[in-house]
């Protein structure tokens, strides 16, 4: 039974792909009560209904459902056919909640690392190189000293005896 956000969101999309779009699509407004429809096939599925609230919740508040809802047009039913239109009243409490939580702006790459950043990481892999490198011949060597004794123990270089 999934519980997570991201988890739900994907048997969403798995189950009614019409109207839960993948990330990066906008996403259709949705029909005036779909969610007890919702509710009636997840709960079938195994999906607690607490579970499904939070979802819907988070579907609906974030700004690319809020932006959609004010562009107006068709609501969808979850095969992904209208069945109603944002009235204007929907579109009005819609703009208000983007005024008051306008939508994050895109991320930004991080600037590119400098030339000294860049040769200090150079030279960091090159001593972990070597140190590795290092430890390996250590090892190496150490099982290509070792020699077994006639009792069956093993003869370290420095004359321990190891079992």
């Amino acid at each position: 039974m999934p519980t997570s956000y991201h988890r739900i969101r994907a048997l969403m999309h798995d189950r009614f792909p019409q109207v839960f779009t993948a990330r990066g699509t906008p996403p259709l407004p949705l029909r005036t009560g779909v969610a007890e429809e919702i509710f009636e096939i997840m709960t079938l599925e195994g999906v607690e209904p607490r579970f499904l609230r939070i979802f819907l919740a988070g579907w609906t508040r974030r700004a690319e459902y809020q932006t959609a809802l004010v562009a107006g047009g068709p609501r969808y039913g979850l095969d992904g056919q209208a069945v109603g239109e944002v009235t204007p009243e929907e579109q009005a409490t819609a703009a208000e909640r983007l005024a008051a939580n306008p939508p994050k702006p895109p991320k930004q790459a991080p600037p590119p690392p400098t030339e000294r950043a860049l040769k200090r990481k150079q030279q960091r892999r090159a001593a972990s190189k070597a140190a590795k490198a290092a430890k390996r011949a250590e090892i190496k060597a150490a099982k290509a000293t070792k020699a077994k004794t006639t009792d069956g123990s093993v003869r370290l270089p420095d004359n321990r005896l190891n079992q």
